[in-house]
């Protein structure tokens, strides 16, 4: 009986996550995406260039994975150089606030969107990806981190929900 009712508070448990993640939209209407609660918002002006691009990070936690949606909105006269940079800065970026060790930085792409997927561990143990792809005038971050055990699971739901609208 015990093993019972640990399987069905297991169960509801599951339930319980399952139903909480909720879509978050930007207020323009550009993208929406899955997150499991409620996300902190920062906007952030960033240099690339000589270049101001203004980002918006959408920050969730569940269950000691984080979420990480970014999007950068580039000027409307861009180029692919400009576009590389800022991909490259991204990682980097990433890579020297976190002390991250990059496994991997291959193509990759979600939903049909072309981008970048570099996968990385940081001295903590947790480990993660990082996906980025250019569409429609926006550089979009999709990060996944997991305290310990594999991330898959968690960056396919969340790349999966992923949609750019425009």
């Amino acid at each position: 009986m015990k093993r019972v009712f640990v399987l069905l508070l297991l169960l509801a448990v599951s339930l319980v996550s399952a139903q909480s993640w909720q879509t978050v939209s930007s207020v323009d209407g550009k993208f929406s995406v899955q997150m499991p609660n409620k996300p902190q918002t920062q906007t952030q002006n960033q240099s690339e260039q000589g270049i101001t691009v203004k980002t918006t990070l959408y920050v969730a936690g569940s269950n000691g994975t984080n979420y990480v949606l970014s999007v950068s909105v580039l000027p409307s006269k861009q180029d692919a150089t400009l576009v590389k940079n800022m991909m490259d800065g991204i990682k980097s970026g990433f890579v020297r606030q976190t002390s991250a060790t990059v496994k991997s930085d291959k193509p990759y792409t979600v939903n049909g969107y072309a981008g970048r997927l570099i996968t990385f561990t940081v001295p903590s143990g947790a480990s993660g990806s990082l996906w980025m792809c250019n569409k429609v005038g926006r550089v979009y971050t999709l990060t996944v981190a997991k305290a310990s055990g594999d991330y898959t699971a968690e960056q396919k739901k969340f790349h999966s929900s992923f949609k750019i609208k425009g």
